[in-house]
């Protein structure tokens, strides 16, 4: 196992800058995931720490000693592809071992290792079959085995799970995750599938046009992003957002609608864009009274089996909110849908960073504190009613 240590880190090709001053400490036995768009620079960061691209600058340390210059092959580390790179003409046997035969080892320990490998990713009755005799998965447990036996300091993965279909990658996000509890090597995974990185990671590294814009635990990611980006980002569906002018005095939207929030965040006049995510939204039960409420127009109903995803058009915007249950509205029906204030996210419109202000003591509703008396001793925050405007998020 190895702490990883990146520190100032920059990639160029030409005038065209693919990472610029990343810093990154990964802890020894980490399970660390970089995830972002496509062409973000994480695959260029994973293969920077493997030797396999030169730094234009910065750094990167195994164990606090620099492997800056040093070939992939001298810095212990095991890769696994997008591609399984098996080689077709050699049984699994083989393949798991030729790595080790490539440095001479005894063939005991190259048997040991093996079967070691084959007994935990259940390829025991596979080690005679060539890799056209298996199935997608089995060919990816493979790949693994061959990254395991090499016993490295650390493992890099570059988005391993993609070409396989939605059932056999749920099964093989668990099969890693318990490899990698079971050996504790310090692990980089790559991913543009933010389920990937929340399920399977430690911490995970969010990256936009090859900077880090946050890292942190799923949940940290999750409950507190720093920036719109993160928070579009991180969630599945996305989290909604809304484009709002607030004003000191309170300002109602043209249709009568309107949005409370915690007065956490500066006063005066702000354009701000809220964000709420759909499991915090909810269609309004009938006759509720002291809620907040948002009115829309159903545009579409997608049917999930345990969930349904209803989605609003309202000022401007679509809302989507996650619905369990049978009583499904039809699309073109009018539909109250309430929130949580004490979930909403705040995020500056200019900048897209999150207005931290907004993490003070939960927002309760006076009605919810009547209700409640263990919110007695909570902080009651007051509220600003805010109104829709259509304004343009940043990029």
């Amino acid at each position: 196992m190895a702490r990883i240590d990146i520190t100032s880190l920059n990639k160029t090709f030409g005038e065209h800058r693919i990472l610029n001053d990343v810093n990154l400490s990964i802890g020894e036995g980490e399970f660390m995931a970089l995830v972002g768009p496509s062409g973000c620079g994480k695959s260029t960061l994973l293969r920077m720490i493997a030797g396999l691209e030169p730094a234009s600058s910065g750094s990167v340390a195994f164990d606090g000693v620099a492997v800056d210059g040093k070939p992939p092959q001298a810095r212990n580390i095991a890769m696994v592809f997008q591609s399984y790179a098996l080689y077709p003409h050699m049984r699994v046997r083989d393949n798991l071992a030729f790595g080790l035969r490539q440095r001479k080892l005894p063939s005991a320990e190259i048997e040991r290792r093996v079967l070691d490998a084959a007994r935990a990713l259940e390829l025991l009755s596979f080690l005679d079959r060539y890799p056209r005799e298996l199935s997608g998965g089995q060919r990816q447990r493979v790949a693994m085995g061959r990254a395991m036996v090499r016993e490295p300091v650390a493992f890099l993965l570059d988005e391993p799970l993609s070409n396989l279909d939605a059932q056999l990658r749920a099964s093989m996000r668990l099969e890693i995750r318990a490899q990698q509890e079971r050996l504790r090597v310090t692990t980089v995974y790559v991913t543009h599938d933010q389920v990937e990185a929340v399920t399977l990671a430690d911490r995970i590294a969010v990256m936009q046009a090859g900077r880090i814009m946050q890292i942190g635990t799923p949940l940290e990611l999750y409950d507190r992003p720093m920036n719109r980006f993160v928070a579009g980002f991180i969630g599945s569906p996305a989290m909604n957002f809304i484009n709002v002018r607030r004003r000191d005095d309170g300002v109602r939207a043209s249709d009568g609608s309107l949005i409370r929030l915690p007065l956490g965040q500066a006063n005066g006049e702000a354009e701000l864009i809220v964000g709420l995510r759909p499991e915090h939204l909810s269609v309004c039960a009938h006759g509720a009274v002291d809620v907040p409420v948002i009115e829309g127009i159903v545009s579409r109903v997608e049917q999930l089996g345990a969930e349904v995803e209803i989605h609003v058009e309202s000022c401007g915007t679509r809302l989507c909110l996650r619905h369990f249950g049978r009583d499904v509205p039809e699309k073109g029906a009018r539909l109250r849908v309430s929130y949580e204030i004490a979930r909403l996210h705040l995020f500056d419109h200019a900048t897209g960073a999150r207005i931290a202000e907004q993490d003070v003591a939960a927002a309760i509703e006076p009605s919810n504190v009547a209700r409640d008396e263990a919110a007695a001793s909570r902080v009651r925050v007051p509220q600003h009613e805010v109104d829709f405007t259509s304004t343009t998020p940043p990029a």
